[in-house]
């Protein structure tokens, strides 16, 4: 899931239970606690629990959050877009006198989780 690490960095801006990988391991965990452990899992059943898994994590809210740098908290210079940039790398572009934004929308980044749903998906069982 080499996709989880363009969030990298984005935990020290929310909250604990917020933190990326603190919700990805809490999903695994329940979908362990869930499925008993089985010696052979038929192809079906594994793809079914897959897309389970694909749409528990898109629904989180750090996949859905937002930032941006911007001056005065009028005009934002460069917004993140997660799905072409690490939050590192969009960390790496502030310039001096600016400030960084982060939220959440309230309506969620619907396109956004789409997007991250099919690219998890086509990872299936990878």
């Amino acid at each position: 899931m080499r996709w989880l690490g363009r969030f990298e960095g984005l935990e020290q801006y929310l909250e604990e239970e917020l933190d990326p990988i603190f919700c990805v391991r809490s999903i695994l965990l329940q979908l362990v606690a869930d499925h008993p452990k089985m010696p052979h899992v038929p192809k079906p059943q594994q793809e079914k629990n897959w897309h389970g898994f694909v749409m528990r994590v898109v629904a989180q809210p750090f996949v859905h959050t937002c930032g941006d740098w911007g001056r005065d908290g009028i005009a934002s210079r460069i917004k993140w877009n997660p799905l072409q940039q690490s939050f590192m790398d969009f960390l790496a572009l502030g310039q001096p006198g600016e400030e960084l934004s982060i939220w959440t929308p309230t309506d969620g980044k619907s396109a956004r989780a789409q997007h991250f749903a099919r690219i998890l998906l086509q990872e299936e069982c990878a």
